[in-house]
């Protein structure tokens, strides 16, 4: 895909791809890639435009948010909102992204009213809107029959 090479070019990207274990960064890499097929499918559903323009999608426990800049990059003109709870992620690596506008990022609980409103403002704000949670764990990715 185009948007791979200017994802992987980016402005303070080059860190994640340095630190990051390479099975490890394999792995996200395909979660991130699957997560895009599925939202670049919501938003042909919706009705939306093939850059994404119109649409929001919540990067839920969002972690280091690699599905979130590849999101911007292969879409860029949705508008994505980037929520984890980890008050100590560095997130230098998304630096052409924070600042220009297309990944926000918000530290919050899913468990809180604080996210429920930034939920409802943005997807009011929005012609479609979906949710990703590649990185899902504890609480939020419960398994049957476990204790």
């Amino acid at each position: 895909a185009p948007w791979l090479a200017r994802a992987l070019l980016a402005r303070g990207g080059g860190r994640l791809w340095r630190t990051a274990r390479r099975r490890a960064m394999l792995k996200e890499l395909s979660e991130s890639a699957a997560a895009i097929g599925r939202v670049a499918e919501a938003c042909a559903a919706a009705g939306g435009s093939p850059d994404g323009e119109g649409g929001v999608v919540f990067d839920i426990a969002a972690g280091r948010g690699l599905t979130s800049m590849l999101l911007a990059y292969a879409l860029p003109k949705l508008r994505i909102v980037m929520v984890d709870i980890d008050d100590k992620m560095d997130l230098s690596h998304l630096a052409e992204v924070l600042e220009d506008g297309r990944v926000r990022y918000f530290r919050l609980s899913v468990f809180t009213e604080a996210f429920e409103q930034l939920v409802a403002n943005e997807a009011a704000a929005a012609t479609w809107s979906c949710t990703v949670g590649t990185h899902l764990c504890g609480s939020l990715s419960p398994r049957p029959g476990a204790a």
